[in-house]
């Protein structure tokens, strides 16, 4: 269930923030994602270090952008991160987005509080699908593996996931499609915040 976790790690960009980036960013960015992620290759025979080197690039090249506009928060998101709030759970961040654009961005909108750790990949220097940043976090709460999960809306967090050995939720509002989240079969997909507010309540 949905519901039984006690630690729940969100990405960022496309899963808090809605993505605002130009046309051509949006079309090179779709263009490398689909080379690595809707290929013939599964999971297990795609070079991770590779795709590390490429998230390094596009977190940065993204960051540019992204942190002097201003943010959009996917819709009703805030109200699935206070249900959580309530019900005591964990609550932490783990994103390729630059650290003070992420809290610069969550003070705009209103939800820097709800987090009890927010951590960047640019403070490890290690990008998804690297699972450092999700095993980081595990041992600072203390939290074992079957008891986390990583809440993303590209493959690419599922895959993250998966190689730090806890569960995954992948929602459709950002780059990642439905199509392409079920190829990394991701333990939870869901369309929108409604339906993962549902599936939570039970």
């Amino acid at each position: 269930m949905l519901s039984s976790y006690k630690l729940y790690i969100f990405d960022f960009d496309g899963t808090i923030r809605k993505l605002r980036v130009t046309s051509y960013i949006t079309s090179i960015f779709k263009i490398r994602y689909k080379r690595f992620y809707l290929s013939k290759y599964k999971i297990n025979n795609i070079n991770l270090e590779v795709i590390e080197k490429e998230y390094k690039f596009f977190a940065k090249f993204y960051g540019l952008f992204a942190g002097i506009l201003p943010p959009r928060m996917i819709e009703n998101v805030d109200s699935f991160i206070n249900l959580l709030k309530n019900d005591k759970k964990k609550i932490a961040i783990f994103s390729d987005s630059k650290a003070f654009v992420i809290v610069k961005d969550l003070r705009k909108m209103g939800l820097i509080d709800y987090f009890d750790y927010i951590l960047s990949a640019d403070l490890l220097d290690r990008y998804k699908p690297n699972p450092s940043g999700l095993i980081y976090l595990l041992n600072r709460f203390k939290i074992d593996k079957r008891d986390a999960i990583y809440i993303g809306d590209m493959p690419v967090d599922i895959i993250t996931a998966k190689l730090a050995g806890i569960d995954s939720c992948a929602v459709s509002t950002g780059l990642g499609n439905i199509k392409s989240l079920r190829w990394a079969k991701p333990n939870f997909v869901f369309k929108d915040y409604n339906e993962i507010i549902r599936a939570y309540k039970g």
